[in-house]
Formats: structure tokens, sequence, C-alpha cells
């Protein structure tokens, strides 16, 4: 049920977001800075514009990886609260606990 290929495209996904955004960010500082020379400005923007909408960090959603859905996710364990729930009554995770008895 564990869909293997899935995990390594979202993780590919993760580090070439984490590798270009430290380049867009300073791609936007110079271009909103006065000092530069309004072709050079130009040029950075040029750069600038070949950058995805989607390269943000922020915009990255993060989906579980057995049920593929984006809503209430453990980070820690990549599990919706669903499976994660189903795993830990079984014993599969370590680290919860059941807090009613």
């Amino acid at each position: 049920m564990l869909n293997k290929k899935f995990i390594r495209t979202t993780t590919q996904k993760i580090k070439g977001i984490k590798q270009t955004f430290p380049n867009k960010i300073v791609l936007r500082s110079m271009l909103r800075d006065k000092n530069f020379k309004k072709s050079d400005r130009v040029y950075f923007a040029l750069l600038f514009s070949k950058y995805s909408g989607k390269s943000s960090i922020s915009s990255f959603r993060r989906y579980c990886v057995m049920s593929q859905s984006t809503r209430s996710v453990f980070r820690l364990f990549r599990l919706s609260r669903h499976f994660a729930k189903q795993s830990a009554s079984l014993g599969e995770l370590s680290g919860f606990r059941k807090s009613s008895f």
C-alpha cells in the first residue's frame, strides 16, 4: 500500500526547491536594490522570471504516504491523522500513547 515512487518524487521536489530558493531570494533583493543600473535590473528580472511560481518552500504541500491526502498530516511520520491513529493502535508507531482509557 506504500507508494515508494510517490515518496521519491516528493523528496526530490523538496531537495530541488531548497537548492534554488536561496538564488531566488538573492535575485529578488537585487531587483529591488536601486543602486544597480536599470539595464542590470532588467537582466535580473529576466533571470528571476525563469523560476517557476511553485519554487517556494512555503507553497509546498505535505502529503500522507498511505492515502496521498493533504489534510492533517503529521510531519514526523508523513501520515494523516486517520492512518496515524490506526497504526498507533496496532502498535506500529513508536512514540504514540493512548490518552484516554
